[in-house]
């Protein structure tokens, strides 16, 4: 084995497991999981018990029960009943200094006789103007009650001698007593049912990152100890790539195609060109794709037979390692074949020669896939194999 197998073995060996990917979710497909601001808004959504979803004062009773249990001192859960409105981005407008006036409460859930008051927190700071948000309360109402809403318990924070308190409840916390309280029987709107389930596959999901954390630093810690050795293997990895790529241009330069933005094309005609999968792609996978594709002009010119008259010249190879499928195929451009194939290189087989063999007999031999095509293309192009128009 040579010394680079030996390193790469050895580096393996001692690095710890990657943590396993999740499933994603509603909010990660829209990239809005880490929005507070939609957390919020979807939070509010399930407070409101005059909204549609179904669920009534579900949250609400729960958060209470969860308050109720913790006992603190001075905090009465008894006053907090009754029909109550639900605010979003309160503005603390009245608020005596002015760099006050344009702070914002995440969440008023108000009634006549009290408020609460909900922070929602997924991964900034605590460092909100928490007196400023009792204060602005207090217009309005007598008896206010803080909640922080977060992934993490945080610090009771206390103002007026515990009259007024900012409550920690967990994401967690909260999303275990709602499932708890669920009754699906009371529920009739399958898309709100949906909805919820996907806010607490979201909420799930920020724990699951924060337990993710420590494994990947003892990941990070490996690879700084073994530093050295990553980076000759990075480095090696970096060549191979380059040597990979490189040699793909050799060897489509050798049948006559340019290389022009990541293509292979005709030197008669850049409409007509080759794809092939990127060297990262190669090396990581083993595998190959070589699509031969027209574009724009290609496909508009007088005379062209359609892609489906082409696709019967070449119904021969209409199987695998072929493909004549047009799921990649946009206005602009359209698959003619792919040929695709996985363990593309073996122990005993050099880069340059497999690919070369498949070219040769596939596409670029008498009577093969360039060929083919070319024939089916309007005559007045007066378009030749590749190979011709190199001196």
């Amino acid at each position: 084995m040579s010394e680079i197998y030996i390193k790469i073995d050895k580096v393996a060996k001692q690095l710890p497991e990657l943590p396993r990917k999740r499933n994603k979710n509603l909010f990660d497909i829209l990239g809005i999981d880490r929005r507070e601001t939609i957390n919020s808004k979807l939070v509010a959504y399930f407070f409101n018990s005059k909204e549609e979803h179904g669920f009534g004062t579900l949250f609400f009773d729960s958060l209470i029960q969860l308050i109720d249990e913790k006992n603190y001192p001075g905090v009465n859960v008894d006053v907090y009943k009754g029909d109550f409105s639900v605010l979003i981005e309160e503005v603390t407008r009245n608020a005596p200094l002015l760099e006050n006036r344009q702070k914002r409460i995440d969440i008023i859930l108000k009634a006549k006789s009290w408020s609460v008051l909900i922070e929602n927190k997924l991964y900034h700071h605590v460092n909100n103007p928490f007196e400023v948000y009792i204060n602005h309360a207090k217009q309005s109402t007598g008896n206010i009650l803080g909640i922080i809403l977060s992934l993490d318990t945080q610090t009771t924070l206390e103002f007026e001698n515990g009259k007024y308190k900012f409550i920690s409840i967990t994401h967690q916390q909260l999303i275990n007593r709602v499932q708890e309280n669920l009754i699906l029987s009371h529920v009739e709107n399958d898309t709100n049912i949906f909805y919820l389930r996907e806010y607490i596959k979201t909420i799930n999901s920020h724990y699951k990152n924060k337990m993710d954390k420590p494994q990947l630093d003892k990941l990070l810690n490996s690879l700084i100890e073994q530093k050295e050795a990553v980076s000759e293997i990075v480095s090696k990895r970096l060549k191979a790539i380059s040597f990979i790529e490189d040699t793909i241009k050799e060897v489509f330069a050798e049948r006559g195609y340019k290389y022009i933005n990541d293509w292979y094309c005709h030197p008669s005609n850049p409409n007509l060109c080759f794809c092939v999968n990127s060297g990262v792609e190669i090396i990581e996978k083993n595998k190959i794709g070589i699509a031969f594709v027209l574009f724009n002009e290609l496909l508009n010119t007088e005379g062209l037979i359609s892609l489906k008259e082409i696709h019967t010249k070449l119904k021969q190879l209409k199987s695998p390692p072929f493909y004549l499928d047009d799921s990649h195929d946009k206005s602009n451009a359209k698959r003619i074949i792919t040929y695709r194939e996985k363990d593309f290189l073996n122990t005993g087989i050099d880069l340059k020669t497999k690919l070369s063999g498949i070219l040769d007999v596939f596409y670029f031999n008498p009577g093969g896939i360039e060929s083919i095509v070319l024939n089916q293309l309007p005559k007045n192009l007066n378009l030749k194999s590749a190979s011709e128009y190199q001196d």
